[in-house]
């Protein structure tokens, strides 16, 4: 989806800016993105990890694991940070953001 442009974006400042404004601007978004989902990449994991070491349970009949459901969630937003720090590699490298591909997209359905 983030290649894709399907993400939810803010372009309303990016799209006006040009050339080397816009690039700089783009890097700094997607670094941020990348520390961010890190960030919330790590506590998710920290956090199966607690669970799974207090053998934390659901409150529910089946009193199911708690790190199970988790996972999942540790799993997503790892995998998304993987993805922000991909698509800020292949910036660097001169490839055209994501966001500009939505842009442009846009652009011709009006």
């Amino acid at each position: 989806t983030l290649r894709r442009g399907e993400h939810i974006r803010v372009t309303l400042v990016i799209q006006r800016l040009g050339g080397r404004a816009r690039r700089w601007i783009e890097y700094w978004c997607l670094a941020v993105a990348i520390l961010l989902s890190g960030f919330f990449a790590w506590y998710a994991w920290d956090m199966v990890y607690w669970s799974w070491e207090f053998d934390s349970r659901s409150d529910a009949m089946d009193a199911s694991p708690l790190w199970i459901p988790q996972s999942a969630m540790a799993l997503g937003m790892t995998v998304l940070a993987i993805a922000f720090a991909d698509e800020f590699v292949e910036v660097l490298r001169g490839r055209d953001p994501a966001s500009s591909d939505l842009s442009a997209e846009l652009q011709h359905t009006e």
